[in-house]
């Protein structure tokens, strides 16, 4: 069973093979039996005109012996010698005539004809030899015997026209089997001819159907799907031969522009959310950002209160959760502060040693506060770290759209690549056609070089200006012969295109395969940009662990300074036995009573 379009091709090929085998089979067939009756009918014409000549040559005998009876005679101007060589001339020319005809005969009829000459042969030449020799001597005996020798002549004379009319009837015989073997042989180069025609016609159909209409159908799906169509069902992938190759190709292909659509639409999506987690991320850091601003103004207005010696001042507005703690502890330490500067009087006494551990706890306070800065700015630089994970992202983003445009450019081009294989295709199948013009006028002239052979044989066989009718027939079978080698010219070129046409269909081929490699290539490259997406998400989510660590040390670190808060606090209880002494500079300080001034968030 023939499954690809090779075996197909070969199969075709084969079939030609025999087709012209057969044709050129029966060509030689009946040329050959052209020739035999050609042959047979030249040996007849030939035994004819041998025979004929021996007639002649009958007669001219008689005539050489009665020209012997002259030879005497004053006046008659015969020479005696002369009719000698005549007579011997004549009867080598008579019996070569006839042995000629004895072996070109094939008949049996004209062979038993031959046969039978020879004995009256034999007698009348040497009847008319010693009739010669008689009238040398004796002319009177000579006329006597004229009779005996009139008598063998006419013998002869019925013998050889017998022998004639055998020949005569075997000349017509063989015209007639010649003529009867170039009817047939005309027929036979006809249907030949007609059969060659029909196969062809059905191998270009068949070509067609099983070649041509299914590389259209393919190279239009092909357009469909460089266009984007992919929800289209590929012509052919069913078969089992090259175009089904082919199509299961143009099927891959179909499949990777689905898969490429989809990850286009899952990148589309990634690219949102990633979007909205960031707006999400920013709007969280710009509302931290006002909350801290908001403590820190509060906070300095308090400092600010403290500084200019009121002890009263308070935070009473509300605050993040956040910096709830921040807030309790400011106001805890004005409290005991305000306390302190109370009991300052008490411990005098003991001021000098308070006074070092509150500047230790001060010191400490400071250091953990450049620690809370340090952490702060570790946040920032997390930020910016994620900022340039997001411009990467987004980079990676543009170059995945350039990498499929370039893609589908490719695609275009293979397009293109199909179609001018398709072309070549065509180009292919008009030469195809011109060959098989050439070859059906090769074989008319053929089959007229053929008829112009017989009639040049049928003219050889004619008795009289036979030469000249063959001239004729001779030039028209070389001009025959001129346009023979012409149309055989023609085939070599149109072979010699075909073959370059085949050529540039491999190179186009090889072109198709170039270009769906690199459209390999350019997935791959899809393939990198998305791993580099999951490996910015990655840094991301890096980058979040650290902002949480930094906020986590921001928490320890406030935890740490309440400590620090407390142990000021135990300071100044053990102070309050010397605040008595600073009575007079504690003087200086505003201490509120029930009714204390409150620090307002500034709008």
């Amino acid at each position: 069973m023939l499954r690809t379009i090779n075996h197909k091709v070969m199969g075709a090929g084969a079939a030609v093979m025999v087709l012209c085998t057969a044709s050129a089979g029966a060509g030689l067939w009946s040329t050959t039996r052209l020739d035999d009756a050609v042959r047979d009918a030249n040996a007849s014409s030939t035994m004819l005109r041998n025979h004929m000549e021996a007639d002649m040559m009958h007669d001219a005998l008689r005539a050489d012996v009665l020209s012997s009876q002259l030879a005497g005679e004053p006046g008659s101007g015969v020479d005696l010698t002369g009719v000698r060589k005549d007579l011997a001339e004549h009867t080598a020319l008579f019996r070569g005539a006839l042995a000629e005809n004895e072996t070109l005969v094939t008949d049996p009829a004209s062979r038993a004809a031959l046969a039978e000459l020879k004995a009256p042969l034999d007698v009348y030449i040497t009847s008319a030899s010693r009739m010669v020799d008689l009238a040398a001597t004796d002319r009177v005996q000579a006329v006597a015997a004229m009779p005996g020798f009139t008598k063998q002549f006419t013998t002869l004379e019925d013998a050889m026209s017998a022998a004639s009319d055998k020949i005569e009837a075997a000349s017509t015989t063989a015209a007639a089997r010649a003529k009867s073997v170039a009817l047939f042989s005309e027929i036979l180069m006809s249907v030949a001819v007609l059969a060659g025609v029909v196969f062809a016609g059905i191998l270009i159909v068949i070509s067609r159907a099983a070649i041509v209409r299914p590389v259209l159908s393919l190279a239009g799906d092909m357009r469909r799907l460089a266009a984007g169509q992919t929800d289209i069902t590929v012509s052919g992938a069913g078969r089992a031969d090259e175009i089904g190759e082919m199509a299961k190709s143009v099927e891959v292909f179909r499949q990777s522009g689905i898969e490429r659509a989809r990850l286009e639409a899952e990148a589309a999506g990634f690219q949102q959310q990633l979007d909205r987690k960031l707006r999400d991320m920013e709007a969280a850091f710009e509302a931290a950002g006002r909350e801290q601003k908001a403590v820190v103004d509060v906070m300095a207005k308090g400092l600010a209160s403290l500084a200019g010696g009121d002890l009263s001042a308070r935070i009473a507005v509300q605050v993040a959760s956040d910096y709830a703690a921040l807030k309790n502890d400011f106001n805890a330490a004005a409290a005991g502060l305000e306390d302190a500067i109370r009991t300052i009087s008490d411990v005098a006494s003991q001021i000098g040693s308070g006074t070092e551990e509150i500047a230790q706890a001060s010191n400490d306070l400071s250091r953990r506060t450049e620690q809370q800065a340090a952490s702060l700015e570790e946040t920032a630089a997390a930020l910016d770290e994620i900022a340039a994970t997001v411009r990467q992202t987004a980079d990676g983003a543009g170059r995945a759209t350039t990498e499929v445009a370039s893609a589908r450019t490719d695609a275009e081009r293979s397009g293109q690549v199909v179609d001018q294989a398709v072309a070549a295709m065509d180009a292919i199948e008009d030469s195809s056609r011109q060959i098989t013009q050439i070859i059906g006028v090769i074989d008319e002239i053929a089959f007229q070089t053929n008829l112009l052979a017989l009639n040049a044989g049928v003219e050889a066989a004619r008795a009289g200006d036979a030469g000249r009718g063959f001239a004729v027939v001779a030039q028209e079978v070389r001009a025959l012969a001129q346009r023979s080698a012409e149309a055989a010219k023609e085939i070599k070129t149109l072979i010699s295109t075909s073959s370059q046409q085949v050529d540039a269909g491999v190179s186009l081929v090889g072109q198709t395969g170039e270009a769906l490699s690199r459209i390999v290539g350019r997935v791959a490259a899809i393939d990198d940009l998305v791993r580099q997406i999951s490996s910015s998400s990655q840094e991301q989510a890096s980058g979040l662990a650290e902002v949480n660590t930094a906020v986590n040390h921001m928490d320890q670190v406030v935890q740490q300074n309440a400590a620090m808060v407390e142990q000021a606090t135990a300071a100044t209880y053990s102070l309050k036995g010397e605040t008595a002494q600073l009575v007079s500079l504690v003087g200086r300080f505003r201490i509120g009573g029930d009714a204390r001034p409150e620090l307002r968030r500034a709008s």
